[in-house]
């Protein structure tokens, strides 16, 4: 596999991200950065993406379709359950119980932490930059 940065411009993320349905570029406008954060994380061997917040479960086949030798961890108070590469954990980030169990689960070092569910700033950051021995790169959505 390439170490090479994948090319993510911001016009082929909002492609992407509006063909998978999610929420990011009409609602959000996170096509303006997100590319910025992408490319750093280059393709060279597994890692692990930890996104909080399911919601519709759009974003899964959005960062399998940019990272497809990523395993993505996923967040969610209300939702549980397992696919291609992914997993969804039941997990309620105002229980840090909860959250702290859900944050030893991943199977490569996480790369990259999307908060895409706190409207509180509940996540501790100091906790996600840890977690599965990896730097990873925490972006808030919200």
């Amino acid at each position: 596999m390439s170490s090479e940065p994948p090319s993510i411009s911001r016009a082929s993320f909002a492609e992407l991200a509006n063909a998978c349905g999610t929420d990011k570029v009409a609602s959000h406008g996170y096509h303006r950065f997100y590319p910025l954060v992408l490319a750093q994380l280059g393709q060279s061997g597994p890692f692990t993406i930890m996104e909080i917040g399911y919601g519709s479960g759009a974003s899964i086949p959005l960062w399998k379709g940019l990272f497809p030798q990523a395993f993505l961890i996923c967040l969610d108070r209300d939702v549980s359950q397992e696919g291609d590469g992914y997993v969804v954990i039941q997990a309620d980030q105002e229980h840090p119980e909860q959250l702290q169990q859900a944050l030893n689960q991943p199977p490569s070092p996480v790369r990259l932490v999307i908060d895409d569910g706190s409207e509180c700033g509940l996540v501790p950051r100091d906790r996600c930059r840890d977690v599965g021995h990896g730097d990873a790169d925490v972006v808030d959505a919200d």
